[in-house]
Order: structure tokens, then sequence, then C-alpha cells
């Protein structure tokens, strides 16, 4: 046996490369090599009693862009060279646990203290804070930002002494919605693209592109530019115009804002 490669889970390295070592095996060990820091220096006398040495690689081989790179070399011949973009790095805080069968997108930043369930989504550049559960049946799709402490639920009707896990409501979370601080989403809401629910607010049902949640329950108050701020009243011509960005915005019917400078499923330009 010249090497063993070692896939286990985090806590289980350590005792895994010091197996490997043992039987006089060379180690390939996806990051991180061990849990704690004085667990190094240990590692480092084994390799020089054995002789052997320890490899940390970065496992990628489930990275969707080198997946497509691989079927692309499996289907075409040549000596074309291909750019492969891999800023799929999500950053993640104390405390941070995430389940094995959730799904996280690409730049995303998990605060302290947050929990990803199963069968739970997440899209690309979602920034979540501080002390938040995203619980199984809650999709947050690209750009979404999740205030500190504010609250998901999957059951309507809980009870400690009755199951109800075959009846979790789907809450989605449209590209670039803000739920602010200590807001509460009751299950099975749709939060439209770009809506902003305030701190503390409440929300039992499904919420409108841009509007301005505010309140116990949760009320519109307005309607918000895609750079976060509140549009002011139409103009003669229904147009909203954006404090920041200079967008222009227009309800073009009931219940329906659009942007009319900038494609809505674009993503949004940073503003000089």
């Amino acid at each position: 046996m010249h090497y063993v490669s070692i896939c286990s889970p985090n806590y289980l390295h350590d005792a895994h490369c010091r197996l490997a070592l043992r039987v006089g095996a060379d180690v390939i060990c996806e990051k991180p090599l061990v849990i704690n820091p004085w667990n190094l220096d240990p590692l480092q006398e084994l390799e020089q009693e054995t002789g052997r040495r320890i490899n940390t690689v970065l496992q990628l081989r489930l990275h969707p862009h080198l997946q497509r790179l691989r079927e692309c070399l499996q289907t075409e011949r040549g000596t074309r060279q291909y750019d492969v973009s891999l800023t799929y790095i999500t950053s993640r805080g104390h405390f941070c646990h995430i389940m094995a069968g959730a799904t996280i997108g690409e730049r995303c930043s998990l605060g302290q203290n947050v929990f990803v369930a199963n069968d739970a989504a997440i899209g690309n550049n979602v920034k979540i804070q501080n002390n938040v559960s995203v619980y199984a049946g809650v999709e947050l799709e690209d750009d979404v930002f999740c205030g500190p402490s504010c609250v998901f639920t999957n059951v309507v009707n809980p009870r400690s002494q009755i199951i109800r896990r075959d009846r979790y409501l789907r809450t989605v979370v449209r590209r670039g919605a803000t739920i602010g601080a200590n807001a509460t989403i009751i299950c099975g809401a749709t939060i439209g693209r770009y809506a902003f629910i305030g701190a503390g607010a409440v929300v039992l049902g499904d919420v409108l592109d841009y509007a301005l949640m505010l309140g116990v329950p949760a009320r519109q108050r307005g309607w918000m530019s895609r750079h976060g701020h509140r549009l002011p009243k139409p103009d003669a011509d229904g147009i909203m115009i954006c404090e920041e960005s200079g967008w222009r915005y227009r309800e073009v019917e009931p219940g329906v804002v659009r942007c009319l400078d900038w494609p809505e499923d674009a993503p949004l330009l940073a503003v000089s």
C-alpha cells in the first residue's frame, strides 16, 4: 500500500492519518488536516518516525464548474484550453452547523451559530447573519440577505407530541430580498424579488417583488429599490427614482413594480 486517501468526517482525520502512517503509507487528506492546531506537532513527529508524508488537498471533484469541465473533456478532443472559475468559497462563523443534505451555493457568508438543515437550499452570494436557522423546506435564492436572529419555520401548528415532518411547508425567498433582524417568516410564504422585510416584522403570507413590509403582522408600507432605498411617491408619469442609483421604477400594473433601467434577471451592478 503506497497511499491512503482520507475523505472521512473532519473529526476523524487525525486518527486516520496516524493509522495510515503506522501501516507504512503516505497520506492524502482533504482539509482540514486536524481540528485542533495542537495535534499538528504529534503528526509531524509521526511522519519523521515512519518516514512517510501527509499531503493536504482541497477536494473539488464535485464543484459544478469542474464537473462541466470533465464532461467537456470526455466529449471533445483536441488542444482547446479552458478557463475555470473556482470562486466557490463560503465563509462560516463559529458554531456553524451544516447538515449533509443541505445545498449551498458559491460566495456565501454564514455567520456565527447558523444552522442549515437537510433539504434546505441556499443560492449564490447569500449572506446569513448570526443566530439564524434555515430549516428543511426553506429555499433562499441568489443574493438574499438574512439579518441577525431572523426566524424561519416549516410547520404551522407544531406540537411536541405530534410528528409532522411530512407536512413541512415550503418557504421561498426570491433573489435579492432582505429579511431584517429578528423578523419571522411563517412557513408557506414566498418573499418576492428584492422585497425588504423590516426588523422585527412577522410575515404571514406572500410578499410582492420590491415590497417594503413592516410591523406585526407585517403590512406593506411602500416599495424598495434594488439598492435598498425606499422609493418616493411616483411622479406624474408614475416613475419612482432610487436616490442612490438613479434607476427608474414603475408600477406597471397593480402590485407589480419593475425596474425600467436594468433587466429583472440580471445581477445587480455596483454603483460607483
